[in-house]
């Protein structure tokens, strides 16, 4: 099962509301490397945080989603982890959305470590606001974080 609270202002999405079910497969599962797909039905709510005057607030649809998750170690203390999510809906609640994933997770120290994150969002049909303003498409992000272990 799955559930996902989603909100982005520079999108106009006040909120997005997943609740879905699916299975999975595990394609790989060796000691360096591991492969999973899933893949299932679920239900949409999106509510905008503006739209146009004569259009809906909110919609809802039925979407399939499908996921893949790989994990390899590159060497000892750098790992590779890319994870990529479409859900495909109705094109009033946005059509098409992708999230992809791609992280570098090296260990610096026994407890620290560098995280480089490279993230994509896509909505195939993005809703315009109040203003006729329709946001893009693509959202692309780098994230670096450092995390400390206290063991």
């Amino acid at each position: 099962f799955e559930g996902e609270f989603y909100r982005d202002p520079f999108r106009n999405i006040d909120q997005r509301i997943t609740v879905g079910a699916g299975l999975g497969y595990v394609v790989i599962d060796e000691k360096e490397l591991t492969w999973e797909v899933t893949g299932g039905p679920s239900f949409l709510n999106t509510r905008y945080i503006s739209v146009q005057q004569g259009e809906n607030a909110s919609d809802s649809s039925f979407a399939l989603m499908l996921g893949t998750l790989v994990e390899t170690d590159i060497t000892k203390t750098l790992e590779f982890i890319f994870q990529y999510d479409i859900k495909a809906a109705q094109k009033k609640v946005g059509g098409y959305s992708h999230h992809a994933v791609a992280s570098f997770e090296n260990e610096i120290t026994e407890r620290i470590d560098l995280d480089v994150s490279f993230l994509w969002d896509r909505t195939s049909y993005p809703t315009a606001d109040a203003n006729g303003v329709v946001p893009k498409a693509d959202d692309y992000r780098l994230m670096l974080g450092f995390n400390y272990s206290f063991d």
